[in-house]
């Protein structure tokens, strides 16, 4: 599976009453960035002999009297002896495992977007930057992370990017249009121009915004069922 590893986390502010960028720190930090599409067919490709059911979501999981586990599905349901459910933070096996676990709002949301590299060739600082660092930005109340990833294409690569902040202000309609206006004007007040120009740039290829939740459980197992706990989703 392609991926675009960095060893390097560098830590970037606007430099006080400028808008040009003011270097904080660099640490080791190695990550391994991929593409969830990529990795999606990676995992199908891998799947080798085995029973791959597409298009069938998970309507539930059970207990069976004999103490298997039971899968409910829109074609009925069957048994199995163990049910792994990394299902995110809409788990049905998390119902299961650990049912009195309700998500907590954390606050704030995370703006993300991807953007061809080959479209920021007039940022050739920021591109090298990125090459062997992942990029955080902090700000008074959230920080934008900028790092590389593979593209769809073979050896062409896209800057992916998420902006985490406080929601817009009460009574700012939370459709798509107002919120990528929103994630540019935060950008705009608080990050050096020339990354503040890459959010503003109208070649996405995509952009998503999704509220941040806390999950607390208990326990991530309770055999038949055991789910791989997650704190933010």
């Amino acid at each position: 599976m392609p991926t675009a590893p960095v060893a390097t986390r560098v830590w970037l502010a606007r430099a006080p009453g400028r808008r040009s960028a003011r270097e904080l720190a660099r640490q080791q930090a190695p990550v391994t960035p991929c593409n969830w599409g990529l990795l999606w067919r990676a995992l199908r490709a891998n799947a080798g002999g085995g029973a791959y059911h597409r298009g069938r979501p998970v309507a539930s999981v059970g207990r069976t009297a004999s103490g298997g586990a039971v899968i409910r599905t829109a074609d009925g349901e069957r048994e199995y002896d163990l049910v792994v459910g990394a299902d995110g933070h809409r788990s049905v096996t998390r119902e299961l495992v650990a049912p009195e676990v309700r998500p907590v709002p954390a606050g704030y949301l995370v703006w993300r977007g991807t953007i061809p590299a080959a479209a920021l060739r007039d940022h050739p600082a920021q591109l090298e930057l990125l090459e062997s660092s992942w990029v955080t930005l902090g700000f008074p109340g959230g920080h934008g992370v900028f790092y590389l990833i593979p593209g769809a294409a073979t050896g062409s690569r896209l800057l992916a990017y998420a902006v985490y902040a406080s929601p817009p202000p009460a009574g700012t309609a939370p459709d798509a249009p107002v919120s990528a206006a929103y994630v540019r004007d935060i950008a705009e007040e608080h990050f050096p121009a020339e990354w503040a120009d890459i959010v503003a740039r109208g070649e996405h290829t995509s952009q998503a915004l999704h509220p941040v939740a806390d999950f607390v459980v208990p326990r991530a197992a309770e055999p038949p069922s055991c789910w791989p706990a997650t704190r933010r989703a």
